[in-house]
């Protein structure tokens, strides 16, 4: 093979310098008379288009090298594996990587994140492994608003022909952006039909969707298509969230409420709540949505009486921007007590209380309950109406900036709810007051704890030094002010402890960034635990990177 490639590069070498020498002696002449200027004109347009075509037919080449030299192991040591290896490897690269669309920012900044095609191109044994590697193209995006929208489908359209009958993961992301009429038209015509074609194998289903417009327009048809060609029991994931575009002016946020065309539901809920009815019948949707294990649901709502709220493992009810959206104690204990088995639970809307003590509900017994997630203003109110196991418990609560004392000085459902669960894990953000010591009395399995915009003050814990044993893992502040007469006493409780971009006061006056350091320096060599880590500037955090089994 490296002796033909050699005698034709020789030929084209020989070649290419003749074809300059004539091009030479061609501009060295003089002007071509009157006579044949048409003439000339017309060889020279046909020479450049020659030029072109060959300039095509040089890049043809040069990725044909270059695929040629991709598979060489000593150049691409990956080549050397055997292809059940490298498909592995594929399918590690693919499935690892964070979807760029998980969170909307402008259609024209966001990535289209990487596709098992750009795989397939690199050289011939790549695109036979990619190929033949079904479960590498289960993963299918979709964006008629993202300026890559057409790419995307013919990603999906080949996904199909190339997943076999592998069940497939569908995220769906709209901006409801202004663009073309014929062209939104053109687009969503071959989003159906693709929809069409992968709902039946669809084991996840994910829409995002943006919060800055009220017209359901034209997403209907689509989310219609999605459900009505849905399997009943391959379907087992479904999350429905809506998220405010932050490159968009627009600050109307609206709860969305998802019936059926033959519900009696009116047209709104309310000012705030659009209802979009899919055309399909309540007993259909019902049948689909009640074999499904998870479902997060994040300003977007299903009917409460739905029975997506039926076996689940995994129910999140939240809302990314001021919830508008209610639900009463009875709904919210009619759908925990169908699923007893719940292990995740998020909560963040508005909760409409039982105004009776007489009629209070009864908690229910969530055995399995592995982590729990409950924002501000309805903790107090979620919290008694559940009966925790005796498994470990990664819990996370969101007050507000400014929340009450944590704890607070008089029993109330929260400490009641520490005191009868096994608590191992604890995030507690934007609470005004903690009394660390105080919490750690109510939390006697606690592994780790992170607080975020709290506030380690005396009045909140006292200063009495009692040097506990280090039995508690790690303690994390972020955004924190630390008063410094107090911690001592806290961070004695602790095996290591990370301050990050936070405030160090000393007699009430807070320090520069220089005399933290200092400061945090002298506490380390008071040996009250193992590490001590400053940060100066904020990382982020994800609290569900946090909350990850261990």
């Amino acid at each position: 093979m490296s002796e033909e490639l050699r005698a034709a590069t020789k030929l084209l070498e020989a070649a290419f310098q003749t074809y300059l020498d004539a091009c030479l002696a061609i501009a060295n002449n003089n002007a071509p008379t009157s006579d044949n200027i048409q003439q000339s004109l017309a060889g020279i347009t046909n020479g450049l288009n020659l030029i072109t075509s060959y300039e095509n037919k040089i890049k043809q080449a040069q990725a044909f090298i270059y695929r040629i030299r991709n598979t060489l192991p000593r150049i691409v040591l990956i080549s050397a594996l055997p292809d059940e290896l490298i498909a592995r490897i594929f399918r590690l690269v693919i499935h690892t990587q964070s979807c760029s669309f998980k969170h909307l920012t402008s259609p024209q900044l966001v990535t289209p994140p990487l596709h098992a095609k750009a795989l397939s191109q690199v050289c011939a044994r790549w695109y036979r492994v990619a190929a033949q590697s079904s479960g590498l193209w289960s993963h299918i995006d979709l964006a008629p608003s993202h300026r890559l929208a057409n790419e995307l489908l013919t990603r999906a359209e080949i996904s199909v022909s190339r997943s076999g009958q592998s069940l497939l993961d569908i995220h769906f992301v709209e901006w409801f952006v202004n663009q073309d009429p014929q062209k939104q038209n053109l687009i969503y015509q071959r989003l159906g039909r693709v929809c069409k074609s992968i709902a039946p194998r669809a084991k996840s289903l994910e829409l995002t969707l943006s919060t800055i417009r009220r017209t359901s327009y034209p997403i209907l048809p689509v989310l219609t298509n999605l459900f009505a060609c849905c399997v009943p029991g391959t379907l087992a994931r479904l999350v429905l969230a809506a998220e405010h575009d932050s490159s968009s002016r627009c600050n109307h946020f609206f709860d969305t409420l998802i019936t059926t065309v033959d519900s009696n539901a009116p047209t709104t809920a309310s000012q705030f709540n659009p209802i979009w009815k899919l055309d399909v019948t309540r007993l259909a949707l019902d049948k689909l949505l009640h074999p499904v294990k998870l479902l997060r649901l994040d300003g977007i709502f299903l009917w409460w009486d739905s029975q997506a709220y039926h076996g689940l493992v995994d129910l999140r009810l939240t809302c990314g921007h001021r919830a508008f959206t209610a639900i009463t104690e009875d709904q919210l204990v009619i759908i925990l007590k169908a699923s007893p088995g719940l292990e995740v639970f998020h909560f963040g809307l508005k909760l409409k209380v039982t105004d009776s003590k007489n009629s209070l509900p009864a908690p229910v017994h969530l055995d399995n309950l592995r982590k729990l997630y409950l924002q501000y203003p309805a903790q107090q109110n979620v919290l008694r109406l559940i009966a925790p196991g005796t498994g470990p418990l990664k819990m996370a609560m969101i007050g507000s900036y400014t929340g009450d004392e944590m704890p607070p000085p008089q029993v109330d459902e929260v400490t009641r709810f520490f005191a009868q669960a096994n608590v191992t894990h604890l995030y507690l953000g934007k609470v005004k007051g903690v009394g660390v010591n105080r919490l750690l009395d109510y939390l006697p399995n606690l592994h780790a704890l992170r607080l975020e915009y709290a506030s380690l003050h005396p009045k909140h814990d006292g200063t009495s030094a009692t040097r506990a044993r280090q039995d508690i893992n790690s303690l994390h502040l972020m955004d924190a002010s630390i008063h410094s007469e107090i911690f001592p006493n806290i961070a004695c409780r602790f095996q290591n402890v990370t301050i990050e971009s936070s405030s160090i006061y000393e007699g009430g006056t807070k320090c520069g960034a220089d005399s933290a350091e200092k400061y945090i320096k002298k506490l380390t060599g008071m040996n009250l635990c193992q590490t001590v880590t400053f940060i100066r500037s904020r990382g982020v955090f994800q609290l569900h990177e946090w909350e990850r089994d261990e």
